[in-house]
This record gives structure tokens, sequence and C-alpha cells, in this order.
């Protein structure tokens, strides 16, 4: 049995508006970003030791409010980055990449 078309577009409004409502008070990585002054990779960091976030899809989202207390809640504490990849070779050094003459 097929519900009739009315019935099935007030369903639709109603998801809708869940969904708005579920992500009106999130913002994305680059936003917290910019509204914290640090950079995606510290929020990434955080985020690993344990900071909130909500995924809409791949996309993280994140409550300020809560981010913001669970920083207060954490303290004043550095992050732990990974260490370095990059190889290097005994007796050569990297030039910058900015232009030369």
């Amino acid at each position: 049995m097929i519900a009739p078309p009315d019935v099935l577009a007030g369903l639709l409004a109603l998801v809708r508006e869940a969904a708005r409502e579920g992500t009106a008070a999130r913002v994305t990585l680059d936003e917290l970003a910019r509204l914290e002054s640090c950079s995606r990779a510290t929020i990434r960091r955080l985020v690993a030791e344990g900071a909130p976030v909500t995924y809409l899809g791949q996309s993280p989202r994140f409550c300020v409010t809560s981010f913001r207390a669970y920083l207060a809640e954490r303290g004043c504490r550095g992050t732990k980055s990974a260490p370095s990849t990059r190889e290097t070779i005994a007796g050569v050094r990297l030039l910058s990449r900015r232009g030369g003459k």
C-alpha cells in the first residue's frame, strides 16, 4: 500500500526540519579553526584526543559551546603531533621553494 502524496510531503517536511535543527548550531572544521584562532590540524588532533564532534556524512561538524567546554575542562596543555615522515639525506640541505636566482 502506498501512502497518499500529502502524507509523504508532510513526512518529508518533518525530516528536513529535523535535519536543519540538528545541524543549525554546528560549524565546519574551517569555521571552528577560524573562531578558535588555530589550525585545522590542531582541531583534528583535539578530536583524536576526545573533543566532541558530530559527522554529517563524512564531514565533521562542531558545536562551538560544547567544544569550548571541552577545552576548558581539558585545561591548557599542548597536543601531540605525529613525528615527521619526511626522509632526510645526510649531507644534503633542502633549498627554499621561493623563487631564487
